[in-house]
């Protein structure tokens, strides 16, 4: 009797049994196969959901991070972080850089019981310029009467700029061994060569002669005109300006001006006056809470 399967077939010869087992052969090698494929999918998603969490963390932790030095740059509150400044102060001058002036108007003085106004500038910056231009002749007033100490702390933040270098040295120098004209000096360097050079008035950047010429007509003497030169063409203070530039770099970040109301950072400086009086009113209302208490 002929055989039922076709000649040819893969089937062809085998008993049932074979079939069988060759079945279950088949189905596990199908069950490992598909084991596996879980298995690299477990693994897939293992590895994937790890990366997910790493980036996540990367990504808190930058925005924390970049947070955190918003926030140091942002705060309303001025703090020395540390100290760079090495170089002995000249006389006259504060710890931090700063040269004071009260109701003498004299650099090295101050006014006792009010608010301190203090800013950091520098000769090659336009915005200084614009502070200076607006409101330097009121605040120095403010200070004649008692009503604010002013402080500016001259600083280098451009510091391949020579002219604003030396500039800022001159401040010290003049601080030190002239004081009464300190504030002259500064109001004629920004508007007999700052401000016409920041403009584009000024067909070159300002030399050594210019700010001893600004110097003379503040009121110094020849004999300190002369020093003055010697203490520039040496470079007297030039590691004091730029040791004062780094302290400002290390505290808060290289922007001028900035503008400080005692500890209180003033982010918008053209409210400048405002600003004042609101402390002085905020100041006079405390105190006279206080003292009712």
């Amino acid at each position: 009797m002929a055989s039922r399967n076709t000649p040819g077939t893969k089937n062809a010869g085998k008993t049932k049994e074979q079939r069988r087992r060759e079945a279950r052969e088949q189905a596990e090698k199908l069950r490992q196969e598909e084991a596996r494929r879980a298995r690299r999918n477990r693994i897939f998603l293992i590895v994937a959901s790890l990366l997910v969490v790493a980036l996540v963390a990367v990504a808190v932790y930058i925005i924390m991070t970049s947070s955190k030095k918003t926030d140091d740059a942002d705060s309303t509150k001025f703090t020395h972080k540390g100290r760079v400044i090495t170089e002995q102060a000249p006389k006259n001058v504060g710890e931090w850089g700063g040269v004071s002036v009260g109701k003498n108007l004299v650099a090295g003085t101050s006014n006792k019981g009010v608010p301190e106004v203090t800013i950091y500038t520098d000769y090659a910056c336009h915005y200084c310029g614009q502070l200076e231009e607006r409101f330097g002749s009121q605040l120095e007033e403010m200070a004649k009467d008692g009503e604010i100490t002013l402080t500016y702390v001259p600083v280098n933040i451009y510091s391949d700029n020579e002219y604003a270098s030396m500039g800022s040295q001159a401040d010290y120098f003049i601080a030190a061994n002239d004081p009464e004209h300190y504030l002259a000096y500064r109001a004629l360097m920004w508007s007999k060569l700052s401000n016409p050079y920041l403009s584009a008035q000024g067909n070159q950047m300002p030399q050594l002669s210019d700010i001893l010429d600004v110097a003379k007509e503040a009121g110094l003497s020849d004999e300190l005109v002369s020093q003055l030169g010697d203490a520039l063409n040496s470079g007297l203070y030039a590691d004091y300006v730029a040791q004062v530039t780094q302290q400002l770099r290390v505290d808060r970040k290289a922007s001028t001006p900035t503008v400080l109301i005692n500890d209180d950072v003033l982010e918008n400086w053209p409210t400048l006056p405002d600003a004042i009086k609101e402390y002085q009113t905020a100041s006079a209302t405390a105190t006279a809470t206080a003292e009712e208490s």
